[in-house]
């Protein structure tokens, strides 16, 4: 008891100020002619009382600010974390069905299936919205805009060397953004992971 007695006083430093400006009364009070000088001395009081005020008011002002801002920041990252949730459950069984499309374009014998790999309209829908998933929905773009690309590359009926090559290439940067992005939003999607919200340092 005496321990929260103690707090309760440190946490309001403005008492001290009042008590100071107080005890300067009563010495002027005391030490001052109430003669001609009255006026000078209501004026030096007044002069007092406005800075103790000032003092006071000023820091239960910023005492409230801070919590007034605080209050804002935890209300703000949870309405996030509630709107990441939301995507990531949206969007985790279209990532998974698009593995499994993804892993039969190249068959057994390496040969490659040259045709366009749909995107789910879920996934095309919510671009504007992956920054909500942080590293993962950086993964998804990556991912989309090789699908894209890989999707124009196949619609071409000639099949260069080059051609061959790049279309490999896309599978290989599909393959990883897509494997990353599971990963990442998987724990989203179970509301256990609050790291990989942030953004990965450039």
């Amino acid at each position: 008891m005496a321990n929260s007695h103690n707090d309760h006083w440190s946490d309001r430093p403005w008492i001290y100020w009042v008590g100071l400006g107080a005890l300067g009364t009563l010495i002027a009070a005391f030490e001052i002619d109430w003669g001609e000088v009255t006026p000078a001395w209501v004026q030096a009081i007044g002069s007092i009382v406005a800075i103790v005020a000032a003092v006071i008011i000023g820091h239960r002002n910023h005492r409230h600010s801070e919590r007034v801002f605080e209050e804002t920041r935890r209300r703000d990252d949870t309405d996030r974390r509630l709107k990441a949730r939301s995507l990531a459950i949206s969007l985790y069984v279209d990532l998974l069905e698009m593995r499994k499309k993804l892993s039969g374009v190249k068959a057994s014998d390496g040969s490659i299936k040259w045709e366009p790999l749909g995107i789910p309209p879920v996934l095309n829908e919510s671009v504007e919205r992956l920054y909500l998933l942080g590293n993962a929905g950086l993964h998804i773009q990556n991912f989309l805009a090789a699908t894209r690309s890989l999707n124009m590359l196949a619609s071409t009926k000639s099949r260069t060397l080059e051609g061959i090559k790049s279309f490999e290439i896309l599978l290989g940067v599909m393959e990883k953004t897509l494997a990353d992005a599971i990963r990442l939003i998987g724990p989203i999607h179970d509301g256990e992971e609050k790291s990989s919200l942030s953004p990965e340092p450039v």
